[in-house]
């Protein structure tokens, strides 16, 4: 019996053997992120842009033993008071006025069962070799710090603080202006800064308005009635 040409045009596909990733791989000499803070001093503010303005810089502390006053249980309540002490903020992880970002204490699943401890807003990439690259996502960690303003979580920006920041953005501008004849690549970099410093002037000064617009716009109080003893006693 003569067969048919058959033509096979759909071949099964191979399942890759390729083994998964379970966590962060530990190489040698790497050590995970440890468990971590955020604080905030009054000093520690930057100006981002026009879009962001103002923002507080959150510092990390670190809850590695024998460091900062951190217990060798890695009890972090020492650092805690010896930051209230010197005038900064303890911005807790379980304070509901940070809303979405409640709980930014993270971490990643090490292959090892340890756990590597990370801001919210990072992202690791694993390359075959087992090398980690992070990064971090932008928008997320400014929105963040914009949290931590509005809210009124952290102090805010004083006079006298954005005055001292003022005056640096001056200095700045002006140090590499003085070098535009010697060095006229430098002409890009002085136009940012100059920008950067009016913008500075035009946030703030839009701040205050704000301010005043807000104080005028509060129902006053009532005025106490203050009983004439004369007419009282008729």
């Amino acid at each position: 019996m003569q067969q048919s040409t058959v033509r096979l045009t759909q071949p099964k596909r191979e399942k890759a053997h390729v083994k998964e990733v379970h966590g962060l791989p530990i190489r040698r000499g790497t050590r995970p992120g440890k468990r971590f803070v955020y604080v905030h001093y009054p000093k520690s503010w930057e100006f981002v842009d026009m879009e962001y303005g103002f923002l507080p810089i959150p510092k990390k502390v670190v809850a590695v033993p024998g460091c900062n006053g951190v217990g060798k249980n890695g009890d972090m309540t020492p650092v805690i008071i010896g930051v209230t002490q010197k005038g900064g903020t303890y911005i807790n992880p379980t304070d509901s006025r940070l809303g979405e970002y409640e709980g930014y204490v993270q971490y990643y699943d090490c292959e090892n069962g340890a756990k590597w401890y990370c801001d919210f807003c990072s992202e690791a990439t694993v390359l075959p070799d087992g090398q980690i690259i992070w990064s971090s996502r932008r928008d997320e960690w400014q929105a963040f710090r914009a949290t931590l303003r509005d809210s009124g979580i952290v102090q805010p920006l004083i006079p006298e603080v954005y005055q001292m920041m003022l005056a640096k953005q001056v200095t700045r501008t002006e140090r590499i202006g003085a070098k535009l004849n010697r060095n006229p690549h430098l002409q890009d970099k002085y136009n940012s800064e100059v920008k950067k410093l009016a913008d500075m002037k035009e946030f703030w000064g839009g701040m205050q308005k704000e301010k005043i617009k807000a104080a005028k716009g509060k129902p006053k109080a009532p005025r106490r009635r203050v009983a004439d003893p004369l007419k009282e006693s008729q």
